[in-house]
């Protein structure tokens, strides 16, 4: 059977298709995955993502607006990750931005980071919005009620599409205390669908002869592979 990297380039270049969306293999795309681990240094999760240390955003780069927030941290263990030093910084203020600048325009994946250091685990003591875009992403947001209890992680994932050039994340303080987010992740929809077709290109070539399909969909048609 022919190595992966070669079988991957292969099916990128007949245009795979995963849920019935076309995936193509855009440089700049591939290469536009933004993640910053806010409130803390250069960090890498157990899946080897790099999040770079909190930044003041700069033209063409990412990071807080202006003058942010209150860096705040906890040595606590946080449960529901084993990444606990990614949560055990965090930043917080009645409304600060995260700008990310992206190489073009189309649909992103934004994935924030939380948990809640304080409390008594029962919810209803912050609640606030997140606004992408000028869009209410997460409305009346409580970290301890999404979490299940305080000193938990929990991310949010939403979708938005860009067409300036840059993504804004608003934390904008609603009913009670201000917000707080640990980290933000920004990765181009078409990257995790490519990530997705690898996954199961690498199955496949582990023997899996079902792992071109999923669903009704057909990742590529049946190719004559000769073993090298």
């Amino acid at each position: 059977m022919i190595p992966l990297a070669a079988t991957f380039i292969l099916a990128m270049a007949v245009s795979l298709l995963v849920s019935g969306v076309p995936v193509n293999a855009d440089a700049a795309q591939l290469t536009a995955e933004m993640r910053i681990n806010i409130g803390g240094a250069d960090f890498t999760d157990s899946e080897g993502n790099l999040f770079v240390a909190d930044k003041l955003y700069t033209a063409g780069d990412f990071g807080y607006k202006g003058r942010c927030c209150l860096s705040d941290s906890t040595s606590e263990e946080i449960d529901g990750t084993t990444d606990d030093l990614l949560y055990q910084t965090m930043q917080g203020n009645g409304v600060f931005t995260y700008r990310f600048d992206v190489p073009e325009g189309g649909d992103y994946e934004i994935t924030m980071y939380f948990v809640e250091p304080y409390g008594h685990g029962n919810g209803g003591q912050r609640i606030f919005d997140v606004v992408i875009e000028d869009v209410v992403a997460l409305d009346d947001y409580d970290i301890t009620v999404a979490a299940g209890g305080k000193l938990t992680a929990v991310t949010e994932t939403v979708i938005s599409n860009v067409s300036d050039g840059r993504l804004d994340v608003d934390f904008v303080i609603d009913v009670l205390r201000a917000p707080l987010v640990s980290a933000i992740s920004v990765v181009p929809v078409s990257q995790n669908r490519v990530e997705l077709v690898e996954a199961h290109i690498e199955a496949f070539n582990a023997g899996d002869a079902d792992a071109l399909n999923i669903g009704d969909n057909v990742l590529f048609s049946a190719w004559p592979f000769v073993s090298p």
